[in-house]
């Protein structure tokens, strides 16, 4: 009944009934975390992260950037995976190699028109790639017989 004609509301929350609504948030950052939340309600939301060389400066997450070309490419239980020395801090590491998902149809989302196409520039292959085998893709095969890294 209290607000029977209309809500007095205080940012998110109305101040009769105690209904929130997703507006007139006042976020403020919780500490030691890549989060924000409401003063008002509760309500949280991540934030992006404020990042310093490999480690995150507000929750301490970390991220290492492996140099492909001076790392060694392995298959593992059918995935893909590079092992080498970080970018940023030089600390070895491993990790799985970026790759180039299937797109809606179950092709390599390098597929045009019958051709793989990495970053829209055809590398001069037929598409051989199976979805869950990269070992059937042609340039994966040739990357790694002249460099022995893969890099779409």
């Amino acid at each position: 009944m209290a607000c029977l004609f209309g809500h007095k509301w205080n940012g998110c929350k109305c101040e009769r009934c105690g209904k929130t609504r997703d507006e007139g948030h006042d976020f403020r950052p919780v500490e030691g975390k890549c989060m924000e939340k409401c003063a008002i309600c509760g309500k949280t939301r991540g934030t992006e992260h404020e990042w310093d060389g490999c480690v995150c400066t507000r929750c301490g997450a970390t991220r290492h950037e492996i140099d492909i070309k001076g790392g060694k490419v392995f298959v593992l239980n059918g995935n893909i995976y590079v092992k080498g020395k970080c970018k940023n801090c030089g600390k070895e590491i491993q990790q799985p190699l970026r790759s180039i998902p299937a797109n809606a149809l179950g092709q390599c989302s390098a597929y045009r028109n019958g051709r793989c196409a990495p970053y829209g520039k055809d590398s001069g292959y037929t598409c051989s790639w199976r979805p869950g085998n990269w070992t059937s893709c042609n340039v994966y095969i040739e990357n790694m017989k002249y460099y022995h890294y893969w890099d779409l």
